[in-house]
């Protein structure tokens, strides 16, 4: 972390300040919210149990059994890395840096800044896109098979933009949605349950038979961890996150919580359902089973987490900007309002456009939009740390 800009800034320690804002009034009345524990940790692991759980059973067949040593490693390094990140907004005595990026100016100066910026606002438009499309090919399937309509996931994907952009208009942080939280959390351990429980029921049948399976594969090393820890990348939302809480000292407590629950819900998926189908599982794992209303019921669930969870990825990217065009502190609530809605609705057009046009855009946008997830969430933290 780059010290020049305080003074004493050699005989601290890092994170020697986590927390001490509190003691300052008015910066803490300026910069925490009013999120509780619960909501804290509802929030964090909305954003972390998204659709890549869906994958872990798959990562598990290119890397073999040993991907469960992988899902416990990479949650014990994503929490620490987390933790981190948040330590290193205090690196400055009397002051906290705002948000994910500044950290990279404070670590390189502006070039730090523009480039950590970029990649960050890459990596969530292209997840927030990428839920828009996964929302609008479920309910495109969903409506065929109950309702006979056509094929047309361009109307559903406009459909799920603003589904998408209503919450993004009527909250301006990201704490100040716990509804959001609470409800993606839980579609998602609904569907983890549904998972679990058709792959056990699977397994108790009379005439079911081990599949193949490995037990560490060589050859599917980098892709079985690379989609494990892009399970886990959340860190780039930590700092709003913490921004939100009523009591930031308790947000360690809370992250530790939160992700050992998803890495307990993480391993769970992973076992039974790459028991029970080895390496013929496929990916999402709910292509593995026969068709059912709780199949149905799964990719309903999904639907509504990511409509439920873009919202918040796209806010960060708008919150961001916004605070660098923000003309003054002054500026009136309308203005804001007209300024926040008009960018968070060029956002959410560019996603949604962006999909409907770019050929093969899913898997395109998947790999980059990993790749920088996860270095950001995993190595830039240590480095900033440095």
């Amino acid at each position: 972390m780059n010290h020049e800009a305080s003074p004493s800034s050699s005989n601290q320690t890092l994170g020697n300040n986590y927390g001490s804002i509190e003691e300052q009034p008015l910066i803490a009345t300026k910069v925490h919210g009013k999120s509780s524990n619960w909501d804290t940790f509802l929030q964090i692991s909305c954003i972390l149990l998204g659709t890549g759980v869906l994958q872990l059973p798959a990562a598990l067949k290119e890397g073999g059994w040993i991907g469960i040593f992988y899902i416990l490693l990479a949650g014990v390094i994503s929490n620490y890395t987390g933790i981190l990140t948040v330590r290193c907004l205090y690196y400055k005595e009397g002051s906290r840096v705002k948000t994910f990026s500044e950290l990279g100016r404070s670590a390189f100066g502006n070039r730090g800044l523009l480039l950590v910026k970029f990649m960050k606002n890459f990596a969530l438009i292209s997840a927030g896109a990428i839920f828009i499309l996964l929302a609008a090919i479920n309910l495109d399937a969903l409506t065929k098979l109950y309702f006979g309509f056509g094929d047309n996931i361009k109307l559903w994907v406009t459909i799920s933009s603003i589904l998408v952009f209503i919450p993004m208009l009527a909250f301006k942080e990201l704490h100040e949605s716990p509804f959001l939280s609470f409800f993606g959390t839980f579609t998602t351990v609904f569907v983890i349950i549904i998972v679990t429980a058709l792959s056990i029921i699977k397994f108790l049948q009379k005439d079911f038979v081990l599949p193949p399976s490995n037990l560490f594969s060589l050859k599917g090393f980098p892709i079985s961890l690379s989609s494990i820890c892009f399970a886990f990348g959340g860190n780039l939302l930590w700092p709003e996150v913490e921004e939100g809480m009523e009591d930031p000292k308790s947000f360690e407590r809370v992250l530790t919580l939160s992700n050992g629950v998803v890495t307990l819900f993480y391993v769970t998926v992973a076992l039974t359902a790459y028991l029970v189908f080895g390496d013929n599982v496929l990916s999402p794992v709910l292509l593995s089973f026969e068709p059912s209303i709780f199949l149905d019921a799964s990719y309903m669930l999904i639907a509504l987490h990511v409509l439920l969870t873009a919202p918040m990825l796209l806010m960060s990217v708008s919150n961001e900007i916004e605070k660098d065009i923000s003309a003054s502190d002054s500026e009136n609530s309308e203005s804001r309002f007209f300024t926040r809605s008009a960018l968070r609705g060029v956002i959410i057009i560019i996603a949604s456009t962006t999909v409907v046009s770019l050929p093969n855009f899913e898997k395109l946008v998947s790999f980059f939009g990993s790749m920088t997830s996860s270095i950001l969430s995993f190595v830039s933290t240590l480095i900033f740390s440095f």
